[in-house]
């Protein structure tokens, strides 16, 4: 009889466990048992009355009392769960204060249950907090997103040498002299820019401004020029819109199209802040109207920063009636080069999407904004107090991620 052969690597067991379901009953039965204690004190409804009651630090009694108390749903309030010692502790005292052992049993074998599930599971207490927090995706979950981010925030900016208060992005459309075609202006700001120690160059902005001999067939045809031609190259840096004394900045080209712009020899710290404006005026854009059915601008995070918002400014009429939608990403190709599949991440952070009227409306962080795209459009001759306004702001985007905003047409927005 042939001995049979085991595969390396063959799963044990074709059917997974389901961690939703194994978490939200033993979370359920930890809080049915951390409330049956507090039902024995007295019915304590307080973290102030639990740390006076137990002489426990306030941190514990207010994990406890909030994990109990969440009403939310089974999972809700999960994050919340304190430490083994902790609730050794709460035990302990809760005893001393006429609590049975019995009661007291019942918890810690609800918590021995709780751990086995974070190990069977998740491995430790850490992933099993991302793991609940994504299965609710509720305003819990987005509160302990924020703090994650700004964590990154803090610990990327160290490492970098770099923060910034906000990434300012605006996109403006018209109708180009020809049917079929719109023209537009692209504005980037950064507010604030600090150096935490001392460089020769930081690329503050980027932008491909041609690609008739390379590039996405999207852009073929379409012509990126500076703001202000006069000037050449150095026509993208906006130096009225720039804190004084003036920066040092070098418009440089790069290969397939792109151009850069470098801060150069910034000073270190809070008195070296700069805030700093680019842009940008694009010729013979096809008529996403006719063509691809969506029109769509993102902001890049090119230096950690608290706060990035993209503004769309819509010539009246031209997409009347289109759906708008943000979204939050990583991994998007900014070359030519398509992102491999499963490369393309969308984080399931909330951004703030709002139609804000007509006109340009100020951003509290880069206060000269308003004037900037008056400026701009005014250039132009664009009646920009007309034009549809929609902005998206997202608190301490993950660096090299962007926001990305859209307005789809009703068909297209039917068939997918």
């Amino acid at each position: 009889m042939p001995r049979k052969t085991k595969i390396a690597g063959s799963p044990r067991s074709c059917k997974f466990p389901d961690f939703e379901s194994d978490a939200t009953q033993v979370v359920a039965s930890l809080k049915v048992a951390i409330g049956d204690v507090l039902d024995q004190l007295g019915g304590v409804k307080r973290p102030t009355d639990l740390k006076n009651q137990l002489d426990l630090n306030y941190t514990h009694s207010w994990q406890l009392v909030t994990l109990v108390e969440d009403r939310k749903g089974t999972l809700g309030g999960a994050q919340n769960v304190p430490s083994r010692a902790t609730i050794t502790r709460f035990a302990q005292a809760a005893e001393k204060q006429g609590v049975t052992a019995k009661q007291t049993q019942h918890l810690l074998q609800a918590y021995d249950a709780f751990e086995e599930v974070v190990t069977r599971h998740a491995g430790d207490r850490g992933s099993f907090n991302s793991m609940i927090s994504a299965a609710s995706m509720d305003d819990d979950w987005h509160v302990t997103d924020l703090q994650h981010r700004r964590n990154v925030f803090r610990g990327i900016s160290h490492m970098t040498g770099l923060r910034a208060l906000a990434i300012v992005k605006t996109v403006i459309c018209t109708q180009g002299a020809k049917p079929g075609l719109w023209n537009s202006i692209m504005l980037s700001g950064l507010s604030d820019l600090r150096l935490l120690w001392k460089k020769p160059a930081v690329t503050v902005y980027q932008s491909r401004y041609s690609s008739k001999k390379l590039g996405a067939k999207a852009r073929q045809g379409v012509t990126r020029s500076p703001l202000f031609s006069d000037r050449g190259l150095d026509g993208h840096l906006l130096r009225e819109f720039c804190t004084g004394p003036e920066p040092k900045v070098q418009i440089i080209e790069g290969e397939n199209g792109w151009i850069y712009g470098e801060l150069l020899d910034a000073p270190v710290g809070i008195y070296g802040e700069s805030t700093l404006a680019f842009g940008s005026l694009c010729s013979g854009v096809p008529s996403p109207v006719e063509t691809i059915g969506y029109v769509a601008a993102e902001a890049f995070t090119l230096v950690p920063s608290e706060h990035m918002v993209l503004d769309v400014l819509i010539q009246p009429g031209l997409v009347e009636g289109w759906k708008p939608s943000s979204v939050a990403r990583v991994g998007v190709s900014q070359t030519d080069v398509p992102t491999p599949p499963g490369q393309l991440f969308v984080l399931p952070s909330r951004t703030e999407m709002s139609r804000l009227g007509t006109g340009p409306v100020m951003i509290k962080e880069f206060p000269q904004y308003r004037q900037m795209v008056i400026a701009a459009a005014a250039q132009q001759g664009w009646p920009i107090q007309e034009y549809e306004s929609w902005r998206v702001r997202m608190e301490f985007p993950l660096y090299h991620s962007n926001i990305r905003f859209q307005l789809t047409s009703p068909e297209l927005d039917a068939k997918t």
